[in-house]
């Protein structure tokens, strides 16, 4: 990330043993520094400049928390993208616009931001599924972080043009409904669960694409 003559990195990388947790054998602890420019990823409540993960995961949304000391344009690019599948998705979610921006083809995905620190609005998609002639040519599968849930979750689903999200409850009864917008195959936005009562639901996400469940737990 950069903007304003300041940059920042966060890495992420796949090894035997690493766990989406943080793991001091695996992940680097982002330090507080007073640099113009922060990028990091959340491992729970801990920030991280270094995330590993497990070898054997096919998709992960990982959370990013920006600082910025100043408002400008900022811009996000993948600096170098290593030992990927000619198949995997690297994907920048931004949840305030909807917009969903392809990591591998090169180009940077710029944006305003105020001063201060930025949560809960960009997520990194990676997805080393092999890719089929369904969900808009990848074998994608509904992702929601996270999962058990405490009053917010962040979807993302594949699907194409106005999509409608339905949740269920352990006996089918509809709890909550919105709808979303795709964008480059991707419906990506926030489900509000704080008025939900702790249990199992089904998440269903509908589209022209088809549909596609998950369960989620509330906490």
């Amino acid at each position: 990330m950069a903007g304003r003559g300041a940059s920042d990195v966060v890495v992420f990388y796949a090894e035997e043993g690493a766990t989406t947790g943080a793991d001091a054998r695996y992940d680097a602890w982002k330090i507080p520094t007073s640099s113009l420019l922060s990028i990091s990823t959340l491992a729970g409540p801990e920030r991280l400049s270094i995330q590993g993960l497990p070898a054997s995961l096919e998709a992960q949304l990982l959370p990013l928390t920006l600082t910025a000391n100043q408002a400008a344009t900022y811009t996000f690019s993948a600096v170098r993208l290593l030992n990927l599948p000619a198949t995997a998705v690297v994907e920048l979610q931004d949840r305030l616009t909807g917009k969903v921006h392809d990591l591998r083809s090169g180009g940077a995905y710029s944006v305003q931001l105020t001063a201060g620190t930025t949560r809960d609005r960009f997520f990194l998609l990676l997805d080393t599924s092999l890719v089929t002639s369904s969900t808009t040519g990848r074998n994608r599968e509904v992702l929601l972080y996270p999962n058990p849930s405490q009053g917010l979750v962040h979807l993302s689903a594949p699907a194409t043009g106005r999509v409608t999200i339905t949740v269920l409850n352990s006996i089918g009864q509809v709890v909550h409904t919105q709808t979303a917008l795709a964008s480059n195959g991707v419906a990506a936005t926030d489900l509000r669960t704080n008025r939900l009562p702790g249990g199992m639901y089904s998440v269903q996400i509908s589209s022209a694409a088809g549909i596609v469940t998950s369960k989620l737990v509330v906490r």
